[in-house]
Formats: structure tokens, C-alpha cells, sequence
């Protein structure tokens, strides 16, 4: 990466020099001078500003290193509930299973389902067997649930990373689809069909940039946003690293909230995920 930005660098120098020297009679010698003292400036400034994302990294890794994963108690605690759990609370809370596009439409105009997107606490893969749309009970629980992650990471001196959510509404057909895909998918009726649980990939997240997160910046405006999109790189690569910490922040998360009667939450076997309904209503 170093060697692109040099050869940005580089092409930057060149410019200048055409636009400095190009219509002056200054001799070349001393425009070869001055192009080569501003490489080198440029190739300092290179260097401190990639010192200090190595730092940054260095520093955040060993903060990671001091975050426990989930323990055996921690994830038996996340297994409590069972499938009939979850669809009692589903039935009691939601709005009945989901048949099609055309009553999600008319719920959503009830104002009994609304739509989450990508936010500064959580993000959405691709959904190919449902859509991304819950209770007001739901999204505000995944809002509390995002809000308390963001809390314990800072309270950690780590960066905000966002969840990913990866099932959300199933229709009572896309269920039936899904059954053919993964034949760990509940038979009969799923929870997914009331609007009321979602899952959560426990090993995926994405760092999220905030404006009092970045490095200090370098004279020139063009490595600073290089170094920014380095930056942001390597967060993302840390999140990878260390999902296993991310997790057991995560999931004491839940495990509290779960306390408080707000969430049931099972920690699935057979796929990476935390699956989760709602389980009260939210003033």
C-alpha cells in the first residue's frame, strides 16, 4: 500500500513541478531541488502517518487481548430458552405469521411493522428468504441492543463496530424455501413469521468510523484520505480477528437484557448466530 501512495506521490510531484516551473524561466536545476524537497516532505509526512496506524492498531489489539470470549456459563445461559419459548412470546407480541408482500404493505401502513436498514449499530447482509422488516417492539429492542454494545466497547477503549443481522420477516412460503436450503430450519412455523425475531451473525462485524475516531492529519489533504480508507481496512481486519472478543461483548449484552425480561436469546448450534425475540413491549 505504501508503495501506491509513493507512486501517488510521486505523480502529485511531477504536477507540481509542470505547474511551478512549466511557464518560468527558473533554471532546472533548482526545479529538480524543489521537486525532490517536496517528495521528501511528503514521504516524511507518509511515514509518520503510517507510524501512527500502526500504533493505533498495536494499541487497539492489546485492548482486545484484555476481553474475555464467552464462557460455558455464559453461552449455557443463552440456551435457557427453547424454540416454544420463542414462538409463545412471537405469537403473543407479533402480528400473526406473514403471508406476502401484500400484507406486509398493509402492516407497515398500520404502523404494526416498520423497516430497519443499515445504522450506526447494526447492518444487514444480503436477504435472499426474508425481509427487513419487524415489530416497533423488535427495532426497538435491536436499537437498545446496539446502543449498550457501543457503550461496553467504548467502555473497553475499543472502537464501534456494528452487528450484522442476517434473517429477518419470513413469509410463510420463503419458510417453506428455506426448509429446502437448510434442513436445520424449523419445521411447521417459525418464529421469523411474526415480526418478532431476527438473527444476529455472532462472528461478522463491521468497524464503524465516527469523526472523533481518526488519526491526526498529515499537511496533505490526498494522504489523509488514503490513509483514512488504511485505516478503516485495518479496523474492519481487527473486527475478523477478534470476533470472539466482539462476541462475548455482545452476548453479555444479550445475557443482561435477557435478565430484564426484555429478550429471549438462543446461541444456535447449527449456524453462527444469535437468535432472537422479542419479549416485551417498548414505551
Amino acid at each position: 500500500m505504501k508503495r501506491v501512495l509513493l507512486g501517488i506521490l510521486a505523480l502529485v510531484v511531477l504536477v507540481a513541478g509542470v505547474v511551478v516551473f512549466g511557464t518560468t524561466p527558473t533554471p532546472r536545476i533548482a526545479g529538480a531541488d524543489l521537486e525532490k524537497d517536496a517528495a521528501e516532505r511528503i514521504s516524511r509526512a507518509l511515514d509518520e502517518g503510517l507510524s501512527r496506524l500502526d500504533s493505533a492498531v498495536s494499541e487497539i489489539s492489546r485492548r482486545f487481548e484484555g476481553v474475555d470470549d464467552l464462557k460455558t456459563a455464559q453461552e449455557q445461559r443463552l440456551r435457557v430458552y427453547r424454540n416454544a419459548q420463542h414462538l409463545a412470546a412471537a405469537r403473543a407480541l407479533g402480528v400473526g405469521r406473514v403471508t406476502g408482500q401484500d400484507e406486509i404493505d398493509r402492516l407497515v401502513e398500520e404502523g404494526r411493522l416498520v423497516r430497519i436498514e443499515d445504522n450506526p449499530y447494526y447492518y444487514l447482509q444480503d436477504l435472499t428468504l426474508s425481509v427487513p422488516y419487524v415489530t416497533p417492539d423488535a427495532a426497538k429492542l435491536l436499537d437498545e441492543i446496539g446502543r449498550r454494545f457501543h457503550e461496553q466497547l467504548r467502555n473497553h477503549g475499543l472502537p464501534l463496530f456494528r452487528f450484522n443481522i442476517s434473517s429477518v420477516l419470513r413469509t410463510e412460503e420463503s419458510q417453506r424455501l428455506l426448509r429446502r436450503e437448510n434442513p436445520n430450519a424449523t419445521r411447521g412455523v417459525s418464529t421469523h413469521e411474526f415480526g418478532t425475531t431476527l438473527d444476529v451473525v455472532f462472528h461478522t462485524y463491521a468497524y464503524h468510523p465516527t469523526p472523533d475516531d481518526v488519526l491526526p492529519p498529515t499537511p496533505y489533504s490526498f494522504l489523509n484520505v488514503h490513509l483514512e480508507k488504511m485505516r478503516i481496512r485495518a479496523y474492519d481486519a481487527l473486527g475478523m480477528r477478534y470476533w470472539q472478543e466482539l462476541q462475548g461483548i455482545l452476548g453479555r449484552v444479550l445475557i443482561d437484557l435477557q435478565n430484564e425480561g426484555a429478550v429471549l436469546v438462543t446461541l444456535e448450534r447449527e449456524q453462527p448466530v444469535f437468535h432472537i425475540t422479542v419479549a416485551q413491549k417498548w414505551e
